[in-house]
């Protein structure tokens, strides 16, 4: 396990530098594989100083985006692998690894090229933990989510895609002659330049709009489809009237009737912060503001192979709020046990989280 090093000066980011290279060991020793009691040794590392939680996340956000970086823009030979160049960096200095991997492997920014590699075969796809960024032949540009889908068919006089699983934000070029329509479970969301989001559920269908406006359709008929806005119970009970558009601001969930087309949908208006937390993917991140446990843990297993697992309705009750690097939910258990008193046992392919026994 690493060994505990003699802090030194302070990196560019606040944290020693034995630290962080503490943390890149760990790292590097976790994605080799990690058994049992190594977890737990890294938990118990985790929990010995919240400087080596946030060290740890910091770096883990790297070692994500060194992962998705072409194998012939690394500085190395090829031999040595992405990991093997990791691993010679964090030995000699983590915070140089850090300062290093964020100038040379940062994700590029909205208005730079996309990748546009997968489009010519009409369709891409994402892994579990996954991200893409790909511009499409229009101008327009698409980010996925993890485990997420679209297929592309551009025509004359219509840019299709469908979004067949998962998740995906879509920034649309501006073009009035040809309508930029998104189809999911029976739903079209048609825009001419706007950016949205769109998240397909088990039963229903999220879009969020972050600029512009979207019509949304019945896709089979083309018929607008009208989603009926959320009041507070303290305002007025007549009947409201039905929104036929979506502007910047704005979220619509349309739930599914029998035969998976759309039954109803409710629109409601979203605060920035909240916004901001929904797109939280963009960056990699999950960001959440007093959620039940059970909503927060399904988000993470949306990422990892390894499952967290709530046991009894009243820990997964409880409410919490933070932010993680969607990858590291060891973050989150660290957090639990520590400062909020939950019983963890880690497992080889989950870990179950259940509160601690009443004492009498």
């Amino acid at each position: 396990m690493p060994v505990d090093h003699a802090e030194t000066a302070g990196s560019p980011d606040g944290l020693p530098e034995a630290i962080e290279l503490a943390a890149a060991e760990w790292l590097v020793r976790r994605d080799r594989g990690l058994d049992a009691a190594g977890r737990a040794a890294l938990a118990h590392w985790l929990r010995a100083d919240p400087r080596h939680a946030r060290a740890f996340a910091l770096l883990g956000e790297t070692w994500a985006e060194l992962d998705r970086v072409p194998a012939d823009r690394l500085p190395l030979p090829p031999a040595r692998g992405r990991h093997g160049w990791w691993t010679a960096v964090a030995v000699t200095t983590a915070a140089a690894a850090a300062v290093a991997a964020a100038m040379l492997f940062r994700p590029a920014a909205p208005d730079a090229p996309a990748r546009a590699s997968a489009v010519a075969a009409q369709r891409t796809a994402t892994p579990l933990g996954g991200y893409e960024r790909l511009a499409l032949p229009d101008g327009s540009v698409v980010q996925l989510n993890t485990a997420s889908e679209i297929a592309v068919d551009f025509v004359a006089d219509e840019r299709r895609v469908t979004l067949v699983r998962g998740e995906a934000t879509f920034d649309v070029a501006k073009d009035a002659a040809r309508p930029f329509v998104v189809r999911v479970a029976g739903i079209a969301v048609r825009a001419v330049g706007t950016a949205f989001n769109v998240r397909r559920h088990a039963g229903a269908v999220d879009v969020l709009v972050t600029e512009g406006r979207v019509r949304l359709e019945h896709a089979a008929s083309g018929a607008s489809l009208s989603v009926v806005p959320v009041v507070a119970a303290s305002e007025s009970s007549a009947p409201t009237a039905a929104v036929p558009l979506l502007g910047a601001g704005q979220r619509a969930v349309i739930t599914m009737g029998v035969g998976s087309g759309p039954a109803q949908g409710r629109v409601a208006d979203v605060a920035p912060a909240d916004a901001a937390r929904t797109l939280a993917w963009h960056d990699r991140q999950v960001e959440f503001s007093n959620e039940p446990l059970a909503a927060i843990a399904a988000e993470f297993n949306r990422y990892n192979r390894h499952r967290l697992v709530i046991e009894g309705a009243e820990l997964g009750a409880r409410r919490f709020g933070g932010k993680f690097p969607a990858h590291d939910f060891e973050a989150l258990v660290g957090l639990l046990e520590s400062r909020f008193g939950v019983l963890v046992e880690r497992r080889e392919n989950e870990t179950v989280l259940r509160l601690a026994p009443a004492v009498r």
